[in-house]
């Protein structure tokens, strides 16, 4: 089986010999563009099947868990450990790769399909699946439905917020109680994590309620305009110094000036 599976990728490869790479040269402006649509429309039928193998492989397991009258969640722990080791990514990415599959498998036939396609990206599958989390069983294929039909009149280019917004209008109108609960869930589930970077530094992220978030954003900024303007420091560095301020309980941003009187207000 192995054996067949090295087969089918070299029969894909030879397949694209000679349309992998593109002389650019021999293209105008809109040339070029189109050929960037056709492969962006190719890598979402090609991770499609990455998507559906995850699936069915977590599919497999969890058939195997339940005949055993064993944990659904150790059927998930191997696939998420299987597909890690076969695409060489972290168990949290793995983990990513089978639940997002199973998603597409479970409760978003319509827009796996789109997908598989090329009618619909990877990205706005995931904006769509992020979406409908909390939506009934009994509503989630009308909601489906309707969502991917006003993004395939769109010509399929609702995307980010606008994607968002559309979700949204399809779900308050065919299941409210979803846009309510995943509303509640994103606050009662609201986090800071601090995660190791390279070179000394760390990674922060964080998700808070709207108002916060803009408050929080508004004063950073507040504070890194309070220095001079001989700063020598980039205003995205005295935002995240300003950041680092408040934890340590600071109302105000040190200037790095150098002068005694370098806390003069001016504007970025």
């Amino acid at each position: 089986m192995v054996v067949s599976v090295v087969r089918m990728f070299d029969l894909l490869v030879g397949a694209l010999d000679g349309v992998g790479v593109q002389d650019f040269g021999e293209l105008d402006d809109a040339g070029v563009i189109a050929v960037a649509a056709v492969w962006h429309r190719l890598e979402s039928v090609v991770a499609e099947r990455k998507y559906a193998a995850a699936a069915e492989l977590f599919r497999r397991y969890r058939a195997r868990e339940d005949k055993r009258d064993g944990w659904v969640l150790d059927a998930y722990e191997q696939a998420e450990a299987e597909i890690g080791a076969a695409l060489g990514i972290s168990r949290r990415a793995a983990g990513d790769v089978v639940n997002f599959g199973d998603a597409l498998a479970a409760r978003l036939p319509r827009f796996r399909e789109a997908v598989a396609a090329g009618l619909v990206s990877v990205y706005q599958a995931r904006q769509v699946e992020v979406a409908t989390r909390n939506v009934t069983e009994t509503a989630i294929g009308a909601v489906e439905e309707q969502i991917l039909a006003r993004v395939l009149a769109r010509g399929g280019t609702a995307t980010g917020r606008r994607l968002r917004d559309l979700a949204d209008r399809v779900i308050t109108a065919v299941d409210p109680d979803g846009i309510r609960v995943r509303r509640q869930r994103a606050q009662d589930e609201r986090y800071v994590e601090v995660s190791a970077a390279e070179d000394g530094m760390v990674h922060v992220l964080a998700s808070l309620r709207a108002d916060e978030g803009r408050f929080l954003d508004a004063r950073v900024t507040e504070m890194a305009k309070e220095v001079c303007a001989q700063d020598p420091r980039p205003f995205p560095v005295r935002r995240a110094d300003a950041l680092t301020a408040l934890v340590h309980g600071e109302s105000r941003l040190v200037c790095r000036c150098g002068s005694s009187d370098g806390r003069v207000m001016t504007s970025v």
